[in-house]
C-alpha cells in the first residue's frame, strides 16, 4: 500500500484474534477481538458487547513466538478466557435505549501473554484524536481486520483484511449515536473488527499542508453491526430433468417450478467510534479482579 509501511501494517495484523464460543443457548459462534493497552489497566481484548453477553468462556487463537521474538507462523494455540460477570466490561451506554446503545466491551488481561506469545496491541494512540481530524476528510478509505463468517488463514492465524470508505462521516454521530457507516463488505463473525482509516502522506486544506512521508493509519472504529438486506428479488427457478422435456402444447413442459426470494445485499455496516474505548478504560478502572486464563 503507497505511503504506509510495511513493518506497520504487518504488526497490525497482529492486533487481532479469532474468538469462538457458545451463547447462553448453547449455539456456537465466531466472532473478532482486537487487544488494546490500557496506560492504567494493561492489556485488554476488546470485542462487541453482544459478542460477550451471556458468555461463560470463550476460546482464542494465538501464535506463539519463536527464539527471535517473531510471529512462529505454522504454530498456534488456544487460549480459554473464564467471561464470567465480574471479567467484562461494558460500556456505560450499552443497552440505553433501543437503537442509540453503544455495543462496545472490553475483557482485562493480567496474565503476561506477551511474554510467550506474539501480540500486537493498539493503544490510545492509535485512536484518531479530535486535534488530527480536521486533515480527514468526509470520506476516507477504511481497512478492516476480522474473520467475517469464521474465515481464517489457519497455517499461519492471520485475519482477513477487507477494504472499504466510510459510508457516512465520521465527524458527526450517525443517527445521534457515537458511530458511522462504512461501505465494506461485512458478515457475521465481522463483529468486533477493528477499522482503521487510512490518512494520506499529503494533506492540504485552505490554510496549512501536512506531510507524512510514512502515512498514517488511525483506529476510527470497532465494527459492531452488519447491515440486513433491505431489497429483495424474486424469480422463478426451473428444475429439468435428465434428459430435458420435450415441449408441450402452448409452451409449457413438463419442468418442476419453484418461486425463490434473495435478498441483495447492501454491503455496509455500523462502527462504534473508537474513542468510546475510553470509557471501557473507566469501567476497568473500577474493579481490580483478574481474568482466569488457561492454556
Amino acid at each position: 500500500m503507497i505511503g504506509i509501511s510495511n513493518d506497520f501494517l504487518s504488526n497490525v495484523l497482529h492486533c487481532t484474534t479469532l474468538i469462538s464460543a457458545k451463547s447462553c443457548e448453547g449455539a456456537e459462534f465466531t466472532a473478532t477481538g482486537f487487544f488494546y493497552t490500557s496506560a492504567t489497566k494493561g492489556l485488554l481484548l476488546v470485542t462487541n458487547a453482544h459478542v460477550l453477553e451471556g458468555v461463560e468462556k470463550m476460546n482464542i487463537t494465538l501464535t506463539p513466538k519463536n527464539e527471535m521474538g517473531f510471529p512462529d507462523f505454522g504454530y498456534k494455540e488456544e487460549v480459554v478466557v473464564d467471561c464470567s460477570a465480574e471479567n467484562i466490561f461494558f460500556h456505560p451506554d450499552w443497552k440505553k435505549d433501543k437503537g442509540r446503545s453503544v455495543d462496545l466491551a472490553a475483557v482485562r488481561i493480567n496474565e503476561p501473554l506477551g511474554l510467550k506469545f506474539y501480540i500486537s496491541s493498539t493503544n490510545k494512540d492509535f485512536i484518531l484524536q479530535e486535534a488530527e481530524k480536521e486533515f480527514v476528510g468526509c470520506i476516507e478509505d477504511v481497512l478492516m481486520l476480522g474473520y467475517p463468517s469464521g474465515l481464517i488463514d489457519v497455517e499461519n492465524n492471520l485475519p482477513i483484511v477487507r477494504r472499504g470508505i466510510t459510508a457516512t462521516s465520521i465527524h458527526v454521530d450517525y443517527c445521534g449515536v457515537p458511530s458511522f457507516l462504512i461501505d465494506a463488505a461485512c458478515f457475521p463473525g465481522s463483529s468486533g473488527s477493528p477499522v482503521f482509516i487510512i490518512v494520506p502522506p499529503l494533506r492540504v486544506d485552505a490554510t496549512r499542508m501536512s506531510i507524512n512521508t510514512q502515512g498514517t493509519v488511525k483506529l476510527v472504529g470497532v465494527l459492531s453491526q452488519w447491515i440486513p438486506d433491505i431489497s429483495e428479488y424474486r424469480g422463478n427457478v426451473y428444475i429439468l430433468p435428465d434428459p430435458p422435456p420435450v415441449p408441450v402444447a402452448r409452451g409449457h413442459d413438463a419442468r418442476s417450478e419453484m418461486c425463490v426470494r434473495m435478498g441483495i445485499p447492501l454491503n455496509l455496516g455500523k462502527a462504534v467510534k473508537a474513542k468510546e474505548i475510553i470509557e471501557l478504560e473507566k469501567q476497568a478502572a473500577h474493579d481490580g479482579r483478574k481474568v482466569s486464563w488457561s492454556l
